[in-house]
C-alpha cells in the first residue's frame, strides 16, 4: 500500500511538471486514497508521516494553480505537522525546513505585514540550520525571501533585515563543502569524549527547534502553558550556550564548525579599515553584503546566473584558458563584472584598507583581485592594447588597491582570529620534489583504498606521480633565503613521503610549512567521496603517495601559516596539463586541503586558484612575499608581493600573480614570538636573500 501511494504520488508530481493539473490531480486523488486504506492498517503511523506530508504539498500546489492559495497553506499546514510529528521519531533532514519555506512563500504572495511574512521565513531558515541541510537543494522561496529582506533594508536600515539575511546566506550553502565538513568532523571528532559533546549539542538544538514548533502552535492556536515552555527553552539555550564555549575551546573542532556567526560577531573581529564582503549563489542569483565599521549592507545582484556566470568565465578563460598561448586578459569584462557583482558596495570596498572575501557562485574559482575596479583605467588599456596588448601595468585591479583575504565562512574567519600566534621555536620546514613512482611488478594489481568506498589501483597513483613535473627544493632555498635562513629544514625526494610526513612529531615546532607540491581534485579517481590530496613520494608499509585531507586533518601543528604551491613546469603558462592531471581548478580542488590545515591549527593558509609556472614569475612573487612578510602582516606581504608583479608590464598579465590567495587570518605576522624578533630586517629595509630586480 506504501508503494501504491508513493508511486501515485509520484506521478502526480510528474503531471503537474508537463503541466498536466488535471491529470496530476486524479493521480493524487488515487494516492489518497492509498494513504487512507493505510491509516486503517496495523502499521506505525509515525513512519508514514512523511508520506502523508509529501502528498499534503503536492496538494498545496495544485490548489495555487487553481488560484486557492488559502486552501494551499491549509494543505502546508498539515503537511509541516506531519513532518513535525514524523521529527519527534526521529530526524527527517530538510524537508520540514523545505516545507516551511514554501509555506511562507505562498504566504508572502498574499502580502500583508511585513514582520509577520519575515517571521515566517526566519523560522524555515532555522529548521533549515538546526537540520544541518548545506548543500540541498533549496526551493524558490528562499529567493524571494532574501528579496523581501534587501527591499525592508532600504525602508529599515536599522532593522532586523540585514542580521536574518547573514544568517540565511549561512544556512545555504555548496554540497560539495558539505561533504568535506562532514568528512573533516568524523575525523575530528574520533575522540569519543569530544564526539559526546558534539552529540549533545546536536540534541539541545533539536530540542530547542521542536520547543519553538511548539510555542508558535500553541500562541496560534490560543493554547496556554506557553510560559513554562519559554522556561523549559531559556533553560536549553543557556546549556547550549555553555556547550558551545566549551566546544569552541577545542581549536581542532572550532576549524570544522560552522555554525551561524551574527554581524555583531564578524564586525568584533574586523581590524580598523577591514571590511568583509560575502557573495552567495541561491539558486538563480547571487546575494552580496558588505560588514564594515559603517555598518552592514545587503543586496542582490540585478541580473541572472544565467548571464552571470558567462562573464565571469569569460574573464577567467582570458588568463589560462588559451592553451600553449597566453591569452590577452578580458580588461572589460572584469570591469563590467566589477560593477555587476560589486556594484552597490564599491564605494565601502574601496574605501577599506584590507578585505575579507567569502564568496561563491560567479566567484567560485575567479579571484576577487582580477576584478577592475574604474571604467577609466580599462579605457586606458583599451587606447593602448595594439602597442601593449600585454602591458596591465597601469589596470586598477581590485588587488592592487586593497590587501585581500580569503574566509571559508563567518565562524571559521572568528576562530581563527581568536588564535594566539604560534608559541613554535623554528620558522620553517618546507617539503618538496616527489619522486614519481616507478612501473613495477610489485605494485601491480594493488589497489588502495582512497576516500570512502574508492578503490584505485596503485598503477593510476603511480601513472599520475609520473605525469607531475616535481617542483625542486629551489622554491624552498628561495623562500627560505628571503627569510635571512641559511639552514632550513627542508624534506625531499625519498624523505617526502605521506607516511613520513604523518610520523613526525616535530611538525608543531615550525611556524611556516611550505608544500612545494601537486594539489589532487576532489573525485579525482571517478569516485564522488575521494577526497582532495597532496601528491608526495612513496614510502614503504602502508604508504600511497597521496597525503589526503583526512591525514592532514590529523597532524599536529602550531603554524602561522601553510604554504600550499601547485607548479606546472611542463605547461608553462598553460592550465593544459595541469587539468589533464585532474588540477582544473586548484582553488576549488584545495579548499578541502585548506579546511583540513586549519583544522590542524594552521592560522592561515596560502594557496592558489590554478596550477603556477616556475618560468620565474610566480617563484619571485614566493621570493618577494617570504621578504615583505619578515616586517609585515601575512596579507599586505601578499599585496606587495603581487603589487610588484602588477607594476612591471612584462609580469603584470594575472596569470603571473592572482592565482595566490591566503585563507584564514591574514591579519596576524608570518613569523612571531622570539623567532621574529631573531630575522631582523636586512640593511636598507630588503629582506636578506631576496633577489635585486
Amino acid at each position: 500500500i506504501v508503494i501504491d501511494a508513493q508511486s501515485n504520488w509520484a506521478r502526480s508530481v510528474a503531471l503537474l511538471a508537463q503541466n498536466k493539473p488535471k491529470e496530476a490531480g486524479e493521480a493524487l486523488a488515487v494516492a489518497d486514497r492509498n494513504f487512507s486504506v493505510l491509516r486503517r492498517e496495523q502499521v506505525n503511523q509515525q513512519q508514514v508521516r512523511w508520506l502523508d506530508a509529501r502528498i499534503e504539498r503536492q496538494r498545496a500546489r495544485l490548489l495555487l494553480r487553481t488560484g486557492d492559495r488559502q486552501g494551499a497553506v491549509a494543505a502546508l499546514d498539515r503537511a509541516v505537522v506531519a513532518l513535525r510529528a514524523a521529527e519527534a521519531g526521529g530526524a527527517v533532514g530538510p524537508t520540514l525546513a523545505e516545507t516551511e519555506l514554501e509555506r511562507a512563500g505562498v504566504i508572502a504572495r498574499g502580502g500583508g505585514n511585513t514582520e509577520s511574512l519575515l517571521g515566517n521565513f526566519e523560522g524555515a531558515v532555522d529548521s533549515l540550520i538546526a537540520a544541518d541541510a548545506q548543500g540541498t537543494v533549496l526551493p524558490p522561496a528562499i529567493e524571494q525571501y532574501l528579496d523581501l529582506l534587501v527591499d525592508d533594508s532600504k525602508n529599515n536600515p536599522n532593522g532586523k533585515s540585514q542580521e536574518r539575511f547573514f544568517r540565511a546566506l549561512q544556512a545555504v550553502g555548496d554540497p560539495a563543502i558539505a561533504r568535506q565538513f562532514v568528512a573533516l568532523q568524523s575525523v575530528v571528532t574520533a575522540d569519543p569524549a569530544l564526539a559526546a559533546k558534539v552529540q549533545d549539542q546536536q540534541d539541545l538544538e533539536r530540542e530547542i527547534t521542536k520547543l519553538r514548533f511548539e510555542i508558535a502552535s500553541r500562541q496560534a492556536s490560543g493554547q496556554g502553558g506557553i510560559g513554562e515552555l519559554e522556561t523549559r527553552r531559556a533553560q536549553l539555550e543557556g546549556q547550549l550556550l555553555a556547550l558551545e564555549t566549551e566546544l569552541q575551546g577545542n581549536r581542532a573542532y572550532g576549524a570544522v564548525n560552522d555554525a551561524p556567526a551574527t554581524i555583531a560577531d564578524v564586525r568584533k573581529v574586523l581590524q580598523p579599515g577591514e571590511a568583509y564582503f560575502k557573495l552567495t549563489k541561491v539558486r538563480n542569483y547571487a546575494f552580496g553584503m558588505l560588514i564594515d565599521a559603517e555598518g552592514t549592507q545587503i543586496y542582490r545582484v540585478p541580473l541572472p546566473l544565467v548571464e552571470v556566470d558567462p562573464l565571469a568565465a569569460r574573464v577567467r578563460a582570458s588568463i589560462d584558458g588559451g592553451g600553449d598561448k597566453q591569452p590577452l586578459f578580458d580588461v572589460g569584462a572584469a570591469n563590467a563584472l566589477f560593477q555587476l557583482l560589486v556594484g552597490p558596495v564599491a564605494p565601502r570596498m574601496l574605501a577599506s584598507k584590507s578585505l575579507i572575501v567569502d564568496t561563491s557562485g560567479p566567484l567560485q574559482s575567479l579571484p576577487i583581485g582580477v576584478l577592475v575596479t574604474d571604467r577609466a583605467s580599462a579605457q586606458r588599456y583599451a587606447q593602448t592594447r595594439n602597442a601593449a596588448p600585454y602591458d596591465y601595468s597601469e589596470v586598477n585591479f581590485l588587488a592592487k588597491q586593497v590587501s585581500i583575504s580569503t574566509a571559508l565562512s563567518p565562524r571559521s574567519l572568528i576562530v581563527a582570529r581568536g588564535l594566539a600566534p604560534s608559541a613554535a621555536p623554528l620558522p620553517f620546514i618546507g617539503f618538496a620534489q616527489h619522486l614519481p613512482v616507478p612501473v613495477s611488478a610489485e605494485i601491480a594489481g594493488q589497489k588502495i583504498s582512497i576516500g570512502s568506498d574508492c578503490l584505485v589501483e596503485m598503477n593510476a597513483i603511480a601513472k599520475l606521480t609520473r605525469q607531475l613535473t616535481p617542483i625542486t627544493a629551489r622554491e624552498l632555498d628561495r623562500a627560505a633565503n628571503a627569510l635571512g635562513i641559511t639552514q632550513a629544514t627542508e624534506v625531499t625526494d625519498g624523505a617526502f613521503t605521506d607516511t613520513a610526513v604523518r610520523a613526525r612529531s616535530d611538525l608543531d615546532q615550525f611556524q611556516v610549512l611550505h608544500f612545494a607540491t601537486h594539489g589532487l581534485t576532489e573525485g579525482q579517481w571517478g569516485c564522488a567521496k575521494s577526497p582532495p590530496a597532496l601528491v608526495t613520494s612513496l614510502g614503504t608499509g602502508d604508504s600511497d603517495a597521496i597525503l589526503s585531507f583526512g591525514e592532514i586533518a590529523k597532524l599536529r601543528l602550531d603554524a602561522n601559516l601553510v604554504v600550499l604551491s601547485a607548479c606546472d613546469t611542463a605547461a608553462g603558462v598553460s592550465a593544459g596539463a595541469g587539468r589533464a592531471a585532474g588540477q582544473e581548478e586548484a582553488g576549488a580542488t584545495l579548499e578541502g586541503l585548506v579546511r583540513a590545515f586549519l583544522a590542524a591549527n594552521a592560522r592561515a593558509v596560502l594557496s592558489t586558484y590554478w596550477p603556477i609556472s616556475n618560468a620565474g614569475q610566480s617563484e619571485a612573487l614566493i621570493e618577494d612575499f617570504y621578504g615583505a612578510a619578515r616586517t609585515s602582516t601575512i596579507g599586505e606581504a601578499l599585496r606587495v608581493a603581487q603589487t610588484r608583479l602588477m607594476s612591471d608590464p612584462a609580469s603584470s598579465h594575472p596569470v603571473y600573480w592572482a592565482p595566490f590567495f591566503v585563507v584564514g587570518d591574514a591579519q596576524k605576522n608570518l613569523l612571531s614570538g622570539q623567532v621574529r624578533t631573531t630575522l631582523a630586517p636586512a640593511p636598507g629595509g630588503t629582506a636578506m636573500g631576496t633577489t635585486a630586480r
